[in-house]
C-alpha cells in the first residue's frame, strides 16, 4: 500500500490545487492508497506568499489567523470521518476563494454541501480535542522534517525502504513523481 502525507496550507491556491489533484489521482491508482491531507498553520508559510492567499485583500496576520480557524473547522469535521473532512475542506476553500472572505455563513454553506452534522460540528469546533489535534499535526510535521507548505511524504508500506520526501510540490510534479516510479506506473490505469 502507498501512503501519502500531504502537508498543506488551507489558505493557499497552490495547496488547493494540490489537494484536488491528489484526490483525483487517488481514484486513478490501481493500488491501495491512503491519502492523508494534513492542514497546518505556520506563520512562516505566509511570509511572502500573499499572491497565493485565497483572500488577496487580507493582511498576512489576518490570513494566518483565518487559516488557523479554517484548520480548526476542518479538524471539527474530521471527527466525523476523514473523507467528510476532506470534502468539507475542499468545499470551504472553494467558497472562500469565490467570496474572498471567511465567515460563519460560508462555513455553514460548506457544512450543508458536505452533509456534516452541524450540531456535532459546533460542539467540536471549539473543543480542546480539536486544538490538541492541530498541535499533534504540527508535531508530526516537525518530526517528519516538514518546513514548507505542499510538502509530500510518500511511504510504500510493502517494503522497508525509507520514505520519499518532496518539498513545495505542485500537482504536475506529484504526477511526475508517481509516474517515474516503475512500481506505480505499472499499476496505474491507462486513460
Amino acid at each position: 500500500m502507498l501512503e501519502i502525507y500531504a502537508f498543506i496550507n488551507t489558505f493557499s491556491y497552490a495547496s488547493l490545487d494540490l489537494e484536488m489533484g491528489l484526490v483525483g489521482l487517488q481514484s486513478e491508482l490501481m493500488i491501495p492508497l491512503h491519502l492523508n491531507l494534513i492542514p497546518l498553520t505556520n506563520f512562516q508559510w505566509f511570509k511572502g506568499a500573499k499572491k497565493d492567499q485565497l483572500v488577496s485583500e487580507m493582511s498576512t496576520d489576518q490570513a494566518c489567523l483565518t487559516s488557523y480557524q479554517m484548520t480548526l473547522d476542518i479538524k471539527a469535521a474530521q471527527f466525523q470521518g476523514k473523507r467528510i473532512a476532506r470534502n468539507f475542506m475542499l468545499a470551504l476553500q472553494k467558497l472562500v476563494e469565490k467570496n474572498q472572505s471567511y465567515n460563519d455563513e460560508l462555513v455553514n454553506e460548506a457544512l450543508a454541501l458536505t452533509n456534516v452534522d452541524i450540531a456535532e460540528f459546533k460542539k467540536d469546533r471549539d473543543s480542546e480535542l480539536a486544538k490538541h489535534s492541530i498541535q499533534m499535526d504540527q508535531r508530526i510535521a516537525h518530526e517528519m522534517g516538514v518546513v514548507e507548505a505542499n510538502s509530500i511524504i510518500v511511504f510504500n508500506t510493502q517494503n522497508d525502504e525509507a520514505a520519499l520526501v518532496y518539498d513545495d510540490v505542485n500537482m504536475q510534479q506529484m504526477e511526475k513523481i508517481l509516474l517515474d516510479n516503475p512500481q506505480l506506473r505499472a499499476r496505474m490505469r491507462m486513460n
